[in-house]
């Protein structure tokens, strides 16, 4: 790799950045001080404490339009300085409107996120985003989409399988639930940033469980010690998926837990009613 200059002129810089000491003829090119406010920001060269704390960075997460300034001068910047580099820079894709369209002001296309997130909540709008995107790919946004999904997995599968558990748990009293523990593969995936691929096999095993209901029909047994051998599985089950839950929806993996703590278990509102 060649040298690349670190300032620009004030007619290319537009007379916008950074004077350059000594040459009033010159801006800091803006892409060397911007970067360099990720280790500035954190205490380098005024609180070197804090900054051995928290560098290097384990992870970077950038658009993919601004690959070349962290996977390229942002290396050669540090190495220049003999600083350390961040473990692992992760590039990810765009979120586009319908047919691949840029989300634009001028277009008025975008959907202010907080707009969406106070109508239909911050678990819906994070398990959309991290069971639908593979992180690498870009994704065409519709609200038509958000809702299939939101209806299809959280509110007819996840929250309608807590939902039934539940109601058939008022019947009976349930014994202490089994440990939970992370599957082998689980923190392998989460380090691969395979969030899609986790999900999806949680969500396999919430329809498992759903499957196992309707074959085993449990609202018409009445003996309680056969329906409690079979709550009690599909309890511990369910609560096992709420552990794996907490890093993508840590408010619903602890209101199931809860929910699912002690003998005497109770229906509460829906986790997440139709939409």
């Amino acid at each position: 790799m060649e040298d690349f200059s670190v300032s620009r002129s004030n007619e290319r810089a537009r007379g916008v950045g950074v004077p350059v000491p000594g040459d009033n003829e010159q801006k800091i090119y803006v892409w060397f001080d911007a970067l360099s406010i990720y280790i500035t920001g954190i205490g380098f060269g005024w609180d070197n404490e804090n900054w051995k704390k928290w560098w290097p960075a384990d992870v970077h997460v950038i658009g993919k339009d601004i690959n070349r300034f962290h996977t390229v001068y942002w290396p050669a910047m540090l190495l220049s300085g003999g600083l350390s580099l961040p473990k692992q820079i992760l590039i990810h894709g765009f979120v586009n409107a319908k047919g691949g369209e840029k989300f634009s002001k001028s277009l008025d296309n975008a959907p202010d996120p907080k707009d969406v997130i106070e109508k239909y909540g911050l678990e819906g709008v994070r398990y959309y985003m991290l069971s639908q995107v593979p992180i690498q790919d870009d994704h065409d946004f519709t609200f038509e989409r958000f809702k299939e999904v939101y209806n299809a997995d959280l509110a007819n599968g996840l929250g309608n399988l807590v939902a039934r558990v539940t109601r058939l748990c008022e019947k009976i009293e349930v014994d202490s639930l089994p440990e939970t523990i992370l599957p082998e593969n689980y923190k392998q995936t989460i380090e691969e940033f395979r969030f899609n691929d986790l999900l999806g096999e949680i969500w396999k095993r919430i329809s498992e469980i759903d499957q196992e209901i309707e074959v085993a029909q449990p609202w018409k047994i009445e003996d309680l010690a056969k329906l409690k051998n079979l709550l009690q599985n599909w309890v511990g089950e369910i609560n096992q998926i709420a552990f794996e839950l907490k890093p993508f929806l840590p408010e619903t993996a602890e209101k199931i837990e809860n929910q699912f703590k002690g003998s005497k278990i109770k229906s509460i509102s829906p986790l997440f009613p139709r939409i």
